[in-house]
């Protein structure tokens, strides 16, 4: 899968990222949306082979060794041991695995926005940001600056 790929952030293209987001959730919330739809598929084949099978033990017990009474019992235990039901079984199994890992991306590309959402306000706060001074402060800094200078200068004429 490629959602790792797409998952990551270049935090010096926010602009970009930002831009891309809403297409790749898109694209990723479909596929999980296919998943989903796949595995349903996947059951409701499953359910009609059973019935399908079911019907034709019903009809000839004998040819799927069933000699004594037909219950439900020998009926489910011929249609459990059935290759295509076992395989068809797996199938669901494999679409619903994948189905939980693309839901799984579909949350991550969530806090991909949030991420996103983080990051910009991050980079504004710290982009506006100042200083906070007191006035008073400023000006003893100021004050200070002018004293030194001044002395530096008293020193260098003294010098001549």
């Amino acid at each position: 899968m490629s959602y790792y790929k797409d998952l990551k952030i270049n935090k010096h293209k926010l602009d970009r990222e930002i831009i891309r987001q809403p297409q790749l959730y898109m694209k990723w919330a479909v596929r999980a949306s296919e998943a989903t739809g796949d595995k349903e598929i996947a059951k409701d084949r499953l359910e009609l082979l059973r019935n399908r099978l079911e019907k034709k033990i019903r009809k000839n017990p004998q040819k799927y060794g069933i000699d004594d009474k037909v219950t439900e019992g020998a009926i489910r235990v011929v249609v459990q041991n059935n290759p295509k039901i076992k395989k068809a079984n797996i199938e669901i199994i494999n679409l619903a695995s994948i189905e939980r890992t693309l839901i799984k991306a579909e949350n991550a590309f969530k806090q991909r926005q949030r991420m996103l959402e983080t990051l910009v306000k991050l980079k504004t706060d710290l982009w506006y940001s100042d200083v906070k001074t007191t006035s008073g402060y400023r000006d003893k800094e100021r004050d200070n600056i002018k004293r030194r200078i001044s002395k530096s200068l008293k020193r260098s004429i003294r010098k001549r």
